[in-house]
């Protein structure tokens, strides 16, 4: 008899793990995309794939971009369990110089995890980029010097 406590601890610990691992569970198999190299200007288009395999359906509560570079839209609003959703992400470069690295974060009803962070990465070209961007002389006359350093 003295391994009944024992046994009931265990049983509750089953339990509670059992009970905790209820609910909707998304799963983002490739979170990350590698869009290599691309001139600036050029549209980046990707389609992530996020699947609901916990035992109930999953509520899409919003996208947030990082910035007015990027588009997120959310093919359903409600996913159930065993079921495919897909986020298409657009990013627009013609801002964008050198390496980028943009997130869009899909909020959801998952208790495990609210937020799944979808992240499109690369390198834009450009023919020229300054550093910094804009540079700034201050007051010159004609005929007059001014001296500032940039990197090209």
């Amino acid at each position: 008899m003295r391994w009944l406590p024992a046994f009931s601890a265990v049983g509750a610990w089953l339990v509670t793990v059992a009970t905790a691992a209820a609910g909707p569970r998304l799963v983002v198999p490739a979170a990350t995309f590698e869009f290599g190299a691309v001139e600036r200007g050029t549209a980046v288009d990707h389609v992530f794939r996020v699947r609901n395999e916990g035992d109930a359906p999953a509520t899409i509560l919003g996208l947030e971009r990082a910035c007015a570079c990027t588009v997120g839209a959310a093919s359903a609003r409600v996913v159930a369990p065993g079921q495919d959703f897909w986020v298409s992400v657009g990013l627009d470069t013609g801002a964008l110089a050198g390496s980028v690295v943009k997130v869009v974060t899909v909020r959801t009803d998952d208790s495990q995890q609210s937020t799944l962070r979808l992240v499109m990465q690369g390198t834009v070209l450009s023919d020229l980029v300054a550093d910094p961007p804009v540079l700034y002389v201050g007051e010159v006359w004609r005929g007059g010097e001014s001296a500032r350093d940039a990197v090209v």
